[in-house]
Order: C-alpha cells, then sequence, then structure tokens
C-alpha cells in the first residue's frame, strides 16, 4: 500500500513538473503566434501539415520554451541580489515571531541530539531543515512552491513580451518594417500584458511568503504536540 501511494506522490510530482514548464511555455508560444507578423513565425507552416504533426511540436517546443523561461525568472533573480522578491520576503520573515521561535525550537531540538548546530541560519535553510522533520506535509508545501513559481514565471512573460512588443512597435514606426502586429488593439494587450504582470506579482509574493511560512508553522505546531 506504501509503494502505491509512493507511486502515485511521484507520478503527482512528475506531472506538476511538467505542467510547470509546459503552461508558460504555451502561453509565450500562443503569444507569439497571436502577435508576430506571420513571415517571422513558421506557425502558418506547420498549420498546414499533418494536425498530429503540429500538437507534437506545439507541446516539445513549449515544454523547451518553459525551461527558457525558467532560466530568466532565475537570471533575473540573480541580478536584483538582495532586491529580488525573495529575498525581500525572507527578510521580513526573518524578524517574525514564526521564525524566531521557530529556530529556537529546532536548535533546541537538534542540541538535545548533540549535534553541533550554528544559531547563524537564514529562513530557507531553516525551512530546508524542518521539512526533514515534516516528510508528510511536503505535498502541501510544494503546491504553494508550484503556485508562486508559476506565477512568477507567467508574470515574466508579461512583463517582458509587454515592453519589448512596445519597444518593437515603436522602432518599427521609424524604420518601417513589421515584425511586432502594431494594430491599436495588440497595443492594448501589450499595455494589458504589463498590468497583467503587477496583479501577478501579488500571487507570486503571497504564495511564497506562505510556501515559507508553512512549513515552520507545521513543524512547531508537530513539536509542541510532543510536549
Amino acid at each position: 500500500m506504501e509503494g502505491i501511494k509512493s507511486f502515485f506522490d511521484s507520478f503527482k510530482e512528475f506531472v506538476w513538473d511538467i505542467i510547470g514548464y509546459l503552461l508558460p511555455g504555451s502561453f509565450l508560444f500562443i503569444l507569439l503566434s497571436a502577435t508576430i507578423s506571420e513571415k517571422y513565425f513558421f506557425y502558418s507552416k506547420l498549420s498546414d501539415e499533418d494536425h498530429n504533426l503540429f500538437v507534437f511540436i506545439f507541446l516539445v517546443l513549449s515544454y523547451l520554451l518553459g525551461y527558457v523561461i525558467y532560466g530568466i525568472g532565475l537570471y533575473k533573480e540573480q541580478v536584483a541580489g538582495k532586491k529580488s522578491f525573495k529575498k525581500i520576503i525572507e527578510n521580513t520573515i526573518l524578524d517574525k515571531n514564526i521564525f524566531l521561535e521557530c529556530k529556537k525550537l529546532y536548535l533546541k531540538k537538534e542540541n538535545s541530539k548533540g549535534n553541533n548546530v550554528s544559531d547563524n541560519i537564514d529562513v530557507r535553510e531553516l525551512r530546508t531543515k524542518v521539512m526533514s522533520y515534516i516528510p508528510e506535509s511536503d505535498q502541501k508545501i510544494y503546491t504553494f512552491t508550484f503556485r508562486s513559481e508559476l506565477a512568477n514565471h507567467i508574470g515574466n512573460i508579461c512583463l517582458f513580451y509587454g515592453c519589448t512588443a512596445l519597444i518593437f512597435c515603436g522602432i518599427q514606426y521609424i524604420f518601417n518594417f513589421l515584425f511586432f502586429n502594431s494594430e491599436p488593439k495588440f497595443i492594448i494587450l501589450y499595455l494589458l500584458l504589463i498590468v497583467f504582470y503587477l496583479f501577478l506579482k501579488k500571487t507570486r509574493d503571497r504564495f511564497y511568503d506562505i510556501s515559507m511560512r508553512v512549513p515552520l508553522s507545521i513543524f512547531m505546531a508537530k513539536e509542541n504536540e510532543k510536549k
């Protein structure tokens, strides 16, 4: 029975991993097909081929684009450094009672085992450590992390694509060529993408904050039950 549960848990993680890359990639693919001039995009050629072949190519390219988007997100966070959204949220939690109490409880537990653990531990490291004591909550925690990452990737697409398209529209007007469609309805779409980023940013931050706090809360509750 335990083996079946483990199989389904692993399968669920695999499906979420696929979706986590496929959704952002397919979103970008659809934006490209809808807003780039046909002569620069190969959709028109693929649509004349076998439908099953197109679906396969669409899925593969979307999945690969998902990895590119993920890499862009990592680079963005690396460039932001201490001003990245993850660092800002983690630093906010650093001064909260939930972190201080959980850290105190964790150090006490480790010291009672004779483990020499440094008290110079940050939020992300403490979260990782306490999660080893609550493996039954991995799926719940991963759900919030997944939602945060998905909102982050979709938001990055909206921001970068909207800004890039608007810049190109200005360049196209000056040099008289067409790469991005620049009709009024598309200009509105590009502006909306940037606005959508602001909402997705809130979603991203909210779920990341929850994903960092929940393991600390669960660990504390579990340890307090033992007393």
